[in-house]
């Protein structure tokens, strides 16, 4: 695809906004007829909570070939990592359906939550169903909190051009029939944790979004609607934690996600910038 003025704009906007972002960037975004603007857009990163919106899509796609039923429950072990979400605050909550760890996983980014899922696809499952999807350089090899693994080198790992990548499929009803897409996108649009890319966005605008951290770590991906026009975005920041202080330091890097959804929306509504 040819970049016009407005994408080449976007281009310049970005580049700027990555120069004086703490850590690194990397960003991509995908419009309705392919890659708009991005940086460095295909470093591998760990995933952090963005696994979950794969996780997300490959449920709904479970529930499309009737392998599984939104409606089944599922029986919530004693033993509960936390870190994010509520079901850990929760000991006397012992199942839930799957619609509600569905929402629970994405719009609190509840861990145990999305651990349940994880164990009831698998994780090579939920890989393959990425890769279906186009996702090249995606992997989910553990669970959620599991630091052990991870430092073993068995870690979920993602792209930028992968996420934004699969919110566009998703967007366009790629990845799903026509209702688990519209319970995908109702579920991202629940979002309680909008602090990235989508934090100065005015109201209607915004069709959903997920952040995903660790220490060091800050990611948001998210979908951006206006003038009849959508844009998937995704932006994943690494390299901010100080080890001689074991400080984490990634929430400095937040104005400059926020500047990206600016950016972006600048790109879907030229006309309504001013000069």
């Amino acid at each position: 695809m040819q970049p016009t003025d407005a994408s080449q704009t976007l281009q310049r906007d970005l580049k700027d906004i990555v120069r004086h972002a703490p850590g690194r960037l990397s960003i991509q975004v995908v419009g309705p007829a392919g890659v708009v603007a991005g940086w460095d857009s295909d470093r591998e990163v760990p995933a952090a909570s963005l696994v979950k919106v794969l996780v997300l899509v490959a449920t709904l796609r479970e529930v499309e070939a009737g392998r599984l039923s939104l409606d089944q429950t599922l029986e919530i072990p004693e033993a509960r990592v936390g870190g994010a979400g509520a079901l850990s605050l929760l000991p006397s909550v012992a199942e839930l359906s799957v619609v509600e760890l569905l929402r629970l996983m994405v719009t609190l980014s509840d861990n145990d939550a999305a651990n349940l899922l994880l164990r009831l696809l698998g994780h090579d499952r939920v890989t393959r169903c990425g890769v279906e999807l186009g996702l090249r350089h995606t992997h989910v090899r553990r669970d959620l909190m599991d630091d052990g693994s991870a430092r073993e080198g068995r870690d979920n790992t993602t792209t930028a051009t992968d996420q934004a990548g699969l919110l566009a499929v998703l967007r366009s009803g790629e990845a799903l029939g026509e209702q688990q897409t519209r319970l995908a996108l109702a579920l991202l649009s629940e979002q309680q944790h909008a602090y990235g890319v989508t934090a100065l966005l005015p109201d209607g605008v915004v069709r959903g979004s997920k952040p995903g951290d660790l220490p060091g770590v800050r990611h948001d991906v998210a979908l951006i609607e206006a003038g009849g026009a959508w844009a998937a975005v995704a932006v994943t920041a690494t390299g901010m934690y100080d080890e001689r202080y074991g400080q984490d330091y990634s929430v400095s890097v937040l104005p400059a996600l926020a500047a990206v959804g600016e950016a972006v929306l600048g790109w879907l509504t030229p006309a309504e910038q001013p000069a």
